[in-house]
């Protein structure tokens, strides 16, 4: 089927581009003796004022690049006479903090990075080219309306050489597309291109929908980042234990999980995972499943942590050893979630509830009764808190020091 993609870019570039494939034809046979008639005459002439035309343009464009390369020399001699090594570094900085530092993961800015040098003159261009570190940064969005993506990507993973790859997979919803495996194969083709570097992700963001996570999991095995992993998704989804990834020895050790995205809708080993962000809400036997499989995890964070129904049955309390930072929301009382949960090596805690300042003191009561050990910080935000003091919350009287919260609303 013919790409709709490639028609849209046809039409929105007519006006920008010469169609010159009208000159390859099959010419017929003039009757007269060696085409002496006049039409056969006058199409000689316009086919020799083309070939002159297309040569003059040709010598034209290479006197205007040129005439750049030249004003760019003659306006910036300094920038010309630094050494290759110099220029590469100073591209380098123009990444984002935390991409520079290699302390946090690159942003969807960062992938413009080697562009925007390019764009300046050829002599940038040709050194950008020569550096890998500037192409370590690889966005691929759908639906496109450009049909190059994909040669633009084998350049873009040539260019970064054998180094860790930071990868942003982001699907637009649009309109007109409802599934972007339908129709063309454009998108399948990006896919099973970056499956092929997968081996060198560090950080992979992938914004995708159930149908291309699907694909994913039925066609491509991919290997998981090492460090970190951010999935979220298009809808809701009755998918459960979505295999994306090859068993590995390396795995990320930070997750992220946001937008339509549950703990249950991917199978992940959590074995090495050492951080986690979840935004969405999650039910307590999620967030005692996840403590439970998660042996090594040192930071939690739940969005939201959902009443307890009256039919769901929680595991047994878990013991949690190695979890030191957690940070939960809740509308229920703290006692309904660390009732199923102990974590001995908890030392900061950020608790959020939005139920009202009456249960205030018993919130933090509860809290006192279950960590009684001193905190390095623990903060309690309360949605409804305006003017309060111990005065008159006899209760809080009965905290246990050193147990010190911050309050705030």
């Amino acid at each position: 089927m013919t790409c709709p993609h490639r028609q849209d870019e046809q039409s929105n570039n007519q006006r920008n581009y010469i169609d010159l494939s009208q000159l390859d034809y099959v010419k017929s046979e003039c009757p007269f003796k060696q085409g002496t008639c006049q039409p056969c005459q006058k199409m000689r002439e316009a086919e020799k004022d083309i070939a002159d035309a297309i040569a003059h343009l040709k010598d034209v464009l290479n006197r205007h690049q040129q005439l750049k390369t030249e004003i760019n020399h003659f306006h910036s001699p300094i920038i010309r006479d630094l050494p290759v090594e110099i220029l590469s570094k100073i591209f380098y900085s123009c990444f984002s903090e935390g991409k520079k530092m290699g302390s946090e993961e690159a942003t969807l800015k960062d992938s413009l990075v080697p562009l925007k040098i390019g764009g300046i003159c050829r002599t940038w261009r040709q050194i950008a080219r020569r550096t890998p570190e500037l192409w370590t940064v690889i966005l691929v969005r759908t639906p496109t309306r450009s049909s190059n993506q994909y040669a633009r990507m084998t350049q873009w993973i040539q260019n970064s050489r054998a180094l860790p790859v930071d990868v942003f997979i982001l699907e637009t919803p649009k309109p007109w597309i409802r599934n972007p495996l339908e129709g063309c194969d454009c998108w399948k083709f990006c896919l099973q291109l970056l499956a092929q570097c997968c081996d060198r992700w560090m950080n992979a963001t992938l914004d995708l929908s159930w149908e291309s996570y699907q694909y994913i999991a039925s066609q491509l095995m991919l290997k998981p980042p090492t460090r970190k992993l951010t999935l979220r998704a298009l809808g809701d989804s009755l998918n459960e234990g979505l295999k994306l990834w090859q068993d590995s020895v390396a795995g990320p050790q930070h997750i992220a999980i946001n937008n339509g995205v549950r703990l249950g809708h991917f199978h992940i080993d959590w074995q090495r995972v050492t951080h986690v962000e979840i935004y969405n809400n999650c039910s307590p036997k999620e967030c005692a499943s996840l403590l439970q499989n998660a042996p090594v995890l040192e930071s939690c964070s739940f969005g939201h942590v959902e009443s307890v129904r009256n039919s769901e049955q929680l595991p047994e309390r878990v013991c949690h050893t190695s979890l030191r930072h957690l940070s939960l929301e809740c509308d229920t009382l703290p006692a309904r979630f660390f009732d199923h949960v102990t974590l001995p090596s908890l030392t900061e805690l950020d608790y959020r509830f939005y139920s009202g300042s009456n249960f205030l003191a018993d919130v933090l009561l509860d809290l006192s009764l279950y960590f009684w050990i001193p905190f390095e910080n623990i903060q309690v935000l309360c949605g409804f808190i305006h003017h309060w003091s111990f005065d008159y919350h006899p209760q809080l009287c009965a905290i246990p020091y050193p147990f010190v919260a911050s309050l705030s609303s």
